[in-house]
């Protein structure tokens, strides 16, 4: 519910944001609320690691629900930053998990993995240089 009244006020970032264009956009999606801004990227930043473990753990185990689940939860975390790379390789294991297809699997993964470092190198940025 959380992210879905934040979506209803802020637009997706482009898919070709640079890091410096994509910290103005981010910054101009929260209208420029710097400390909103530090502090939810802060709350994603020690929340997506136990979310990757499980996301990690979920394939290895070929547990479905598990994939479909945790990339559901993840793709709603990182969307309220925009990210639409990262988000829409969320989406693609969330699909994946939801029709228990594993072929791809691992390449979806890594795909995700590297998208997702992007969005954390940023945001970790953001964090650091607000402290």
């Amino acid at each position: 519910m959380l992210f879905g009244a934040i979506d209803s006020v802020v637009a997706p970032l482009p898919a070709d944001a640079t890091p410096a264009r994509f910290e103005d956009e981010l910054l101009e999606r929260f209208d420029g609320d710097r400390d909103l801004l530090v502090e939810l990227a802060g709350l994603f930043l020690q929340d997506s690691p136990g979310r990757l473990a499980a996301l990690i753990t979920a394939v290895h185990e070929r547990d479905s629900h598990g994939l479909e689940a945790t990339a559901h939860l993840l793709r709603g975390s990182i969307s309220i930053f925009g990210g639409e790379p990262a988000v829409a390789a969320a989406l693609r294991l969330e699909e994946m998990g939801h029709e228990r297809r594993w072929d791809g699997v691992d390449e979806a993964v890594a795909e995700f993995r590297h998208e997702l470092d992007g969005m954390e190198q940023i945001l970790g940025g953001l964090v650091r240089a607000a402290a």
